[in-house]
C-alpha cells in the first residue's frame, strides 16, 4: 500500500510574515487612527465628553476586532484592503478636521 501526500504549492513562505505584519503593527496603527477619527464622526453627548470617552473605552474592542479579522480571514489581500481602507479613511477624517480647525 502506497500513501501519497499532496503538498500545496500555493502556500508561500512570505504568507505567515505578511499576516503577522497585518495583524500586528498595521492593526495597531489602524486602531489608533480609528481612535482619533472617531472623535470626528461621533456626536458629542449631553455632557460633552462622550465623544472622547467612548472611543477610549471601545479601543480594545476595535483593536481586537481588527487583529482577529486579520488572523482569521481566508483571503489575505482582502484583509489588507479592509485594514488599509479603514486607516486611510480615518486619517482623511483627521486631516480634514485639522485643516478645518486652522481657519
Amino acid at each position: 500500500m502506497v500513501v501519497e501526500t499532496v503538498t500545496r504549492a500555493s502556500v508561500d513562505s512570505r504568507t505567515p510574515w505578511a499576516r503577522i505584519v497585518l495583524a500586528g503593527p498595521l492593526a495597531l496603527i489602524c486602531s489608533i487612527a480609528m481612535l482619533g477619527g472617531t472623535l470626528v464622526w461621533l456626536p458629542p453627548g449631553a455632557g460633552g465628553v462622550n465623544h472622547i470617552v467612548l472611543p477610549i473605552v471601545l479601543y480594545p474592542a476595535i483593536w481586537s476586532g481588527l487583529f482577529f479579522y486579520a488572523c482569521f480571514d481566508r483571503r489575505l489581500w482582502r484583509s489588507y484592503i479592509v485594514v488599509i481602507g479603514l486607516l486611510l479613511l480615518h486619517l482623511t477624517l483627521i486631516a480634514m478636521e485639522r485643516a478645518g480647525s486652522n481657519t
